[in-house]
């Protein structure tokens, strides 16, 4: 008439005497939000990566352009860029 579970009373996944004793769904809980946690700072890590890459390649056009125009000498030209690439 009851359903006595995998061992014992209880449910299959509940507490008490169910499921490898009730820590298996707390520990696979702790595996997700791990899992999640180091997707999330992995993919924050690769947008920032990828924002400041595009900054950089914007300021080197601008002192492309600045250099092109005849604003900068070619000294001040090469030590901005170095500057940049630092």
């Amino acid at each position: 008439m009851f359903y006595r579970g995998l061992r014992g009373f209880g449910s299959c996944f509940g507490l008490g005497s169910g499921f490898y004793g009730g820590w298996f769904m707390p520990l696979m809980m702790g595996v997700i939000l791990i899992a999640t946690l180091v997707a999330v700072i992995f993919i924050m890590k690769k947008s920032r990566h990828t924002s400041m890459k595009n900054t950089y390649n914007a300021s080197l056009e601008e002192l492309k352009i600045e250099f092109a125009k005849g604003k900068l000498t070619e000294e001040e030209y090469l030590r901005k860029k170095r500057i940049l690439r630092d």
